[in-house]
């Protein structure tokens, strides 16, 4: 009996969804509770990326507009080949969290693995219809992923250059006296006024690359609940992120005349309140009132007609006009039961062997917010390594003010050895990652730093702590700068409290020439890193079975990714070759009547019953009454030539007469 069949015969009052749902919430929680904190605590702490916070809520909302076509499609049996899939997508998504964990950008991977995992978890659990209604509102979910500060101030560099060189030109054409230069790697435009010099710095934060972060956000939200054609709503997405850009060069030009005219005090506050939520609100509009007055989009859905069967129809759905006539629930049954079981005892195994996203570290001695830091008290924060001496050197309570860090202390560790270089020591703490320094904000401007390769370097094994590598050198300088450094969380004993911080420690000497760099490397930061971080005592350590499954982590992420391929290749190739024996079935038919009405429901857009009537009167000129129209397409449903399906019609659902063949109009 067909799925479809089966299941609008057998309405049961029960809320399997919401159990089903449920588990799905209980499973993400166990494995992904800490990313989620940090990743909470990352956007509360840094107004900019402050976007990511609405995310979970744009996403619950797409989620409640699908409820009528989900009520629907949850009910729908599964399948085992789906099942399959979904547990190697499940797998797949558990694989990159643990790969991600060997990287200097765990909570990025992990983030990442999140909705391949709803998608894993909801095939395995639901059917592949749920998995297709749901599949904007999981994939929105990729834009939790914090992109790396790498990636972040390498595109708001570049950006903040042609924002600057943009502007810069605009202020020229108005006449007024004005120069570009750099200050500090920073774009900067020097105005000059009879009794002032102003100078307004375009960083990364000006150069609207949060703005086009959270427009992003938006944009797809919105492009995605307006309703019309697909090409439109693609436009209107890309049309936005030009208009954005040029908002925010706007917004600067117009900061750097009212400070011409009215001081530079004035332009500062305006730049705070017309900020980048602004820009985004204004942005938002603007692209709303374009898409419906120049693209014929629409935001509201059209309400579909009442059925005008209801009085001879039993089911839940109208097979005359595809309607759905009654509230549907569904029954859970054994095999429900036979996968929710497994699933709950395999994540709390996970959630056993779980890792934190960062390295914890017990710290031993006091920390003393208070300024100043001298003495012990200062060098108990660094190990003494052997034939170095270790040497507090000053706290940087400038930088502990503009960022918001509870400390910024730099020490050197000065080798006996002649022939050795010092190296310098940055310990940064603070409650939110976001708040210590990034070492690429250095190289937004390229013209004034070369930055040499990047990479990863593990200082300790158990638990797993990666570092990043790499050497740079600033333009006029003859010395190669060579860079370590690593976060990780610790517990400091504040005011007799015991908190947990982020700490990022840096490790920098320098070298004549680039090819020394692997000596310094090897040599002086690596040990002196290694001890540092045994030193800080980490807390917990990975047992050997996640680590023997660690070891083998690209192994593991290559056979996962295989198995997905090949599960969605397989049933491809199963359809394809469906098809063909579809298609030599049609052509057996001896009907013209019958080959009509294949006819019509291949060419139909949405093929209800009535729909299908009124194409195969336009193909035959001849009427059909519905009764014996449904008879047709019964017989060509046991015969595999059409399948009923859920239609999600602008998120209502609706039962449709699928051809499982594409017939064109000159076909015979």
């Amino acid at each position: 009996m067909n799925k479809v069949k089966s299941f609008t015969q057998s309405i049961h009052n029960n809320h399997v969804i919401f159990i089903k749902a449920a588990i799905i919430i209980f499973a993400v929680a166990l494995v992904y509770n800490q990313d989620i904190n940090l990743l909470i605590n990352e956007a509360t702490a840094d107004a900019q990326t402050s976007y990511i916070l609405l995310v979970p809520i744009l996403t619950a909302y797409l989620i409640y507009r699908k409820r009528k076509i989900l009520t629907a499609v949850t009910a729908l049996p599964s399948q085992t080949k789906n099942e399959a899939t979904g547990i190697a997508l499940s797998a797949l998504a558990l694989t990159i969290y643990l790969a991600g964990s060997y990287t200097f950008h765990p909570l990025e991977y992990h983030i990442l693995s999140l909705p391949i995992f709803l998608f894993g978890c909801t095939l395995f659990l639901f059917n592949l219809e749920t998995l297709k209604a749901l599949a904007f509102p999981t994939t929105f979910l990729f834009l939790l992923t914090p992109l790396p500060f790498e990636t972040l101030y390498t595109i708001g560099g570049t950006m903040a250059n042609y924002s600057a060189e943009i502007t810069f030109a605009i202020i020229k054409a108005f006449g007024l006296p004005a120069t570009l230069t750099t200050n500090e790697n920073i774009p900067e435009i020097v105005v000059q006024k009879a009794d002032a010099t102003l100078h307004f710095s375009i960083d990364v934060a000006c150069s609207g690359i949060y703005s086009l972060l959270t427009f992003l956000t938006f944009s797809s939200f919105t492009a995605y609940i307006l309703r019309g054609s697909i090409k439109k709503r693609i436009i209107a997405f890309f049309a936005g992120f030009p208009l954005i850009y040029a908002l925010n060069i706007i917004r600067i030009l117009i900061i750097i005349l009212l400070g011409f005219s009215l001081g530079i005090e004035l332009s500062t506050e305006l730049f705070h309140t017309f900020g980048g939520w602004i820009l985004v609100f204004l942005g938002t509009l603007i692209i709303l009132w374009g898409s419906e007055k120049l693209l014929k989009l629409r935001i509201y859905t059209h309400d579909l007609q009442p059925c005008l069967h209801r009085k001879t129809q039993k089911q839940a759905f109208c097979e005359a006009c595809g309607r759905l006539l009654k509230t549907i629930t569904a029954k859970i049954s054994k095999r429900d039961i036979s996968k929710i079981t497994p699933l709950l005892l395999i994540i709390s195994l996970i959630t056993f062997f779980q890792f934190p996203v960062f390295a914890l570290s017990k710290f031993p001695a006091e920390i003393i917010l208070s300024s100043p830091i001298e003495g012990n008290k200062a060098t108990q924060i660094l190990p003494q390594i052997n034939n170095y001496t270790l040497m507090f050197l000053f706290r940087d309570e400038a930088t502990e003010a503009s960022t918001g860090q509870d400390a910024n202390l730099r020490y050197a560790y000065f080798p006996n050895e002649t022939s050795k270089r010092p190296v310098e020591v940055y310990v940064e703490i603070a409650d939110a990652k976001k708040k210590l320094h990034g070492w690429d904000k250095c190289f937004a401007a390229s013209w004034r730093v070369t930055l040499y390769d990047s990479k990863e370097v593990q200082l300790i094994e158990n638990p797993p702590l990666i570092a990043q590598s790499f050497a740079f050198q600033e333009k006029g300088s003859l010395a190669v700068n060579v860079v370590v450094y690593w976060y990780e969380k610790s517990l400091f004993i504040v005011n007799s409290t015991v908190e947990e911080k982020f700490v990022k420690i840096s490790l920098m000497s320098i070298v004549d020439d680039l090819s020394d760099r692997p000596k310094m490397e090897e040599e002086q930061l690596l040990p002196i890193a290694g001890e540092i971080v045994r030193y800080w005592q980490p807390v917990k350590q990975w047992s050997q079975i996640v680590l023997t499954f660690a070891k083998y982590r690209n192994e593991l992420f290559t056979v996962m990714l295989i198995s997905v391929v090949a599960l969605i290749s397989s049933r491809n190739a199963r359809n394809y070759l469906n098809k063909k024996s579809l298609y030599h079935a049609y052509s057996k038919i001896t009907s013209e009547t019958d080959k009509q009405i294949l006819k019509a429901a291949s060419q139909t857009k949405i093929p209800t019953a009535e729909q299908i009537a009124s194409t195969y009167h336009e193909i035959s000129g001849k009427n059909m009454k519905l009764g014996e129209l449904i008879e047709k397409l019964e017989q060509a449903e046991k015969a595999g030539l059409v399948k009923k399906e859920i239609l999600n019609f602008e998120d209502n659902p609706l039962l449709v007469w699928r051809s499982t063949m594409s017939i064109r109009k000159n076909t015979i």
